[in-house]
């Protein structure tokens, strides 16, 4: 079984306060983080880097470091789940879209970019925001995602965190 912990706009830099303590003790009850874009800078990337195996790629706030170094999408299997992972660009509104017509042929989509939690299944796919851990939008609180895999099968969920 892999339990994942899923990101997406964090916006950290070295003028905002470093990754939140409960993302810091959820890490250690995860096998993994898969990160949906905007660390923003790239202290947070090597922070969750140091800490455990992250799959990850660049948002539309990045820094140049993490924007040339990161994919703007990808798609991984773990468990026989086929995943893919994007952050999403222009109006929040059409991200749901873009995120949808940026794969084929796979069971589960992340995304982020919109900063509000989302889990919906459209045509036997998943779509997958587990919202901003820093800088949630029309939501009241911040959120993340744990995404859990046993034998092909996968759940997925948004935990809130408090202010």
């Amino acid at each position: 079984m892999a339990r994942i912990l899923v990101m997406a706009d964090t916006h950290l830099d070295q003028l905002t306060p470093g990754i939140p303590d409960t993302i810091l003790h959820e890490i250690r009850n995860c096998d993994q983080v898969i990160h949906a874009g905007d660390f923003t800078g790239e202290d947070c990337y090597r922070q969750l880097s140091s800490l455990t195996r992250l799959v990850a790629v660049h948002g539309n706030m990045d820094c140049m470091f993490l924007s040339s170094m990161l994919p703007a999408k990808l798609q991984t299997n773990i468990e026989n789940v086929r995943i893919g992972i994007i952050h999403g660009v222009g109006s929040p509104r059409h991200t749901l879209h873009y995120a949808r017509s940026s794969f084929q042929d796979l069971d589960l989509i992340i995304f982020g970019h919109s900063h509000q939690p989302f889990i919906e299944r459209f045509n036997g796919v998943t779509m997958f925001n587990p919202g901003s851990t820093t800088a949630p939008r029309s939501h009241p609180f911040p959120s993340y995602g744990i995404l859990e895999i046993k034998d092909g099968e996968f759940q997925t969920r948004i935990v809130q965190m408090k202010r």
